[in-house]
């Protein structure tokens, strides 16, 4: 988890919808199994719940347009925030072919895949996300670094530090979130992904 939240913050985990395949639709974890939710709690252990008939599918790095709105109100609208994204997402190689301001070498990044530094104002993190192909950024922080918030690739969560805990206070607080406080140093839950155990 230290990879992932900024030193000495409160680190709250946002979990991703878990998708339905049959019938498509979401639903939220606890809704699948609130006994075992906890900041801890797996995928497996999470979907483990749900009816075979509905078939649960892992998020993969894909957040919810509700969710994601949430997320950028914990900026100021003005705010300039640097996003990385990750060359696996088809959808990300487009997104350093569009004018963005940009660290580092945009044709290195689509030929030999890796990470690619992007800026954007604050106000454009959903639309950008949704020109992800929904798929949330690795990481996304301010110039100040008083919040940064990542998602380990192919993660079903969102982790969200900030130095000021009213924030983190206020995104458990939020409708649209489903969230639980996490320790900076607890080993990340379901991560890495087994590829093989997503349908």
């Amino acid at each position: 988890m230290a990879a992932y939240a900024l030193p000495d913050t409160a680190v709250v985990r946002v979990f991703s919808l878990i998708r339905l395949q049959d019938p498509e639709g979401t639903i939220r974890w606890a809704e699948s199994d609130p006994s075992v939710l906890s900041a801890l709690t797996t995928f497996r252990e999470a979907s483990a719940g749900t009816p075979v008939r509905r078939r649960p599918a892992q998020p993969m790095g894909m957040v919810d347009a509700e969710t994601v709105t949430s997320l950028q109100t914990l900026f100021a609208s003005d705010e300039e925030l640097n996003v990385l994204v990750w060359s696996g997402y088809a959808d990300s190689a487009q997104l350093a072919d569009r004018g963005r301001p940009a660290t580092g070498d945009a044709a290195a990044f689509i030929e030999q895949g890796g990470l690619l530094q992007l800026r954007i104002p604050a106000r454009e993190l959903a639309d950008f996300t949704e020109e992800n192909g929904r798929h949330f950024p690795v990481a996304v922080w301010n110039d100040d670094e008083s919040i940064a918030i990542a998602q380990p690739v192919y993660h079903d969560s969102v982790y969200v530090s900030a130095v000021d805990g009213t924030v983190v206070e206020a995104l458990l607080r939020a409708p649209t979130i489903e969230g639980r406080p996490i320790s900076p140093v607890a080993d990340l839950p379901s991560y890495p992904v087994n590829l093989s155990e997503v349908e």
